[in-house]
């Protein structure tokens, strides 16, 4: 696993509190399924290829419902 940036270690481990005391209710699958995402994502690892923000902000809005700061986070650090 590659590092994190601090701000998303941070969030990761208030996210996994939440799915701790969540103990398989509602909150339990969008919440395990953004912990997994951030353990997989290849961080510190950067390529050429342009990305089209406005077609994956697009792509997203339907997929993430009610989870609009975590798209709003994902599209700000595919920015930068």
């Amino acid at each position: 696993m590659t590092q994190k940036p601090p701000e998303v270690e941070k969030e990761a481990l208030k996210e996994l509190g939440r799915l701790e005391r969540s103990r398989g209710g509602a909150e339990y699958s969008p919440v395990g399924g953004l912990i997994s995402i951030v353990v997989e994502l290849p961080w510190n690892v950067f390529t050429e290829e342009q990305i089209d923000l406005r077609r994956a902000a697009q792509s997203l809005t339907p997929t993430i419902n009610g989870l609009e700061k975590v798209k709003n986070g994902s599209l700000n650090f595919s920015r930068s």
